[in-house]
C-alpha cells in the first residue's frame, strides 16, 4: 500500500506559531512543535530537526546565521581554508552543539507519543565538508585534489559514526542527508571516484551499530547516479522532482525491488488555499509509486503549507488504497 508522507521540519514551527529559528534554539520549543505536526497529521515516523543540515557542522564550530522573519537557519561561512584545517577540527558536544538535546528530544517524543518512529537526521560527508569548506572550493578539489579530498571525506565520515552511534545508543535510527553531491554539482564520474567509497563505508559502519541500513535522502537530479545509490543499499530513498521522474522510477524497478522509494510531489502545491493542484500532483506522484513494490509519496512542507491542503492528500492517498 503506497502511503503519503509528509515532513515537517519549517512548516512544525507555523503549526505552534513560532518562527523556525525559535523552534530551532530551544528543546522544549522543538517538541512542542513536533508534536502538535505529529499529532495535526497523524505521522507515523518523523525526521527531527528544523535545520537539519546544520547539527554537525555547528558542532565542529560553525556558526548558524538567524534568518530574517520565517527562513530556515543557514551555516553563515566555511570555517576552513583547507583540507588540513578540516582535519585538525574535533567534535564539541558541550559548548558548540545542539545534538545532545536533539536525542533528548526525540526520546521524549518518542515516549510521548510511541505510535511515531522519530529519527535523527545526520548529514553527509559531502554536503558537510561544503560547510567547512565553501562548496565551490570542495568541488574544485574533487577534480584537482582528489586523493586529499577523498581523505577529508573519510575524516568526516569518522565524525559522523560519533553521532551516530550516539544515536544508537538513545534506540534512534538515522536518515542521511547528502543532496550538494547530486548532478549537476557533483559528476557521476566523481562521485564514484571520491565520494561513493566513503558513503559505503558509512552505511556499512552504521549497519553496523543500529542493525540495519540508513535511510538516504539526496534531492537534485540523481538519475545519472541512481545505479551508484542503489548499489550503496539504503533502507529507504527518494525520486527527487528535480530528476526525470518517470525514468527514475522504471530504473529503479529495474534494479531493485528491496528499496522502499519516496516519490516527491512539488513542495508548492501545499502552500495553496485550493486543494486542487496538490491533488493533481498527487495523482501523478502515486501513479509512479505504486509502480514500485514498496512505496510513498511526499515532500518536505515548506513553513506556509497549509494543513488543509495536506489533510486532503492524505485522505486522496489513503481513499486508494
Amino acid at each position: 500500500m503506497t502511503h503519503f508522507e509528509p515532513f515537517p521540519y519549517d512548516h512544525a514551527a507555523s503549526l505552534v506559531s513560532l518562527r523556525p529559528w525559535e523552534v530551532s534554539r530551544s528543546p522544549e520549543l522543538l517538541f512542542r512543535a513536533f508534536k502538535a505536526a505529529i499529532e495535526r497529521y497523524h505521522l507515523s515516523h518523523i525526521v527531527l530537526g528544523i535545520d537539519i543540515y546544520n547539527l554537525e557542522a555547528e558542532t565542529l564550530g560553525c556558526v548558524v546565521a538567524e534568518p530574517d522573519g520565517n527562513g530556515s537557519p543557514l551555516i553563515s561561512q566555511p570555517i576552513c581554508s583547507s583540507h588540513v584545517e578540516i582535519q585538525k577540527l574535533r567534535l564539541d558536544f558541550d559548548r558548540h552543539s545542539r545534538f545532545p538535546w536533539l536525542l533528548e528530544t526525540a526520546q521524549r517524543l518518542q515516549q510521548n507519543l510511541p505510535g511515531t518512529a522519530v529519527k535523527i537526521p545526520i548529514i553527509g560527508p559531502f554536503t558537510l565538508a561544503g560547510h567547512l569548506l565553501g562548496l565551490n572550493d570542495l568541488l574544485c578539489d574533487c577534480l584537482l585534489r582528489p586523493a586529499e579530498t577523498r581523505a577529508t571525506l573519510d575524516y568526516l565520515a569518522s565524525l559522523l559514526l560519533v553521532f551516530i552511534r550516539r544515536a544508537a545508543e538513545c534506540n534512534l535510527e538515522v536518515t542521511v542527508f547528502e543532496s550538494s553531491a547530486s548532478p549537476p554539482m557533483l559528476s557521476p564520474g566523481l562521485f564514484r571516484s571520491v565520494l561513493k567509497p566513503v558513503l559505503q563505508y558509512l552505511f556499512d559502519e552504521t549497519e553496523l551499530v543500529l542493525g540495519r541500513r540508513p535511510a538516504l535522502i539526496m534531492g537534485g537530479n540523481t538519475l545519472p547516479i541512481l545505479q551508484q545509490i542503489v548499489e550503496l543499499r539504503p533502507s529507504y530513498m527518494i525520486c527527487p522532482i528535480e530528476t526525470d521522474q518517470p525514468a527514475f522510477v522504471s530504473r529503479i524497478v529495474e534494479l531493485t525491488g528491496e528499496i522502499h522509494l519516496r516519490v516527491n510531489m512539488r513542495p508548492e502545491v501545499f502552500t495553496q488555499d485550493s486543494a486542487q493542484d496538490a491533488l493533481q500532483d498527487a495523482r501523478r506522484a502515486l501513479q509512479l509509486a505504486t509502480l514500485c513494490a514498496s512505496s510513498s509519496i511526499g515532500t518536505i512542507l515548506p513553513f506556509a503549507s497549509k494543513p488543509a491542503t495536506v489533510d486532503a492528500v492524505a485522505d486522496f492517498t489513503a481513499s486508494r488504497g
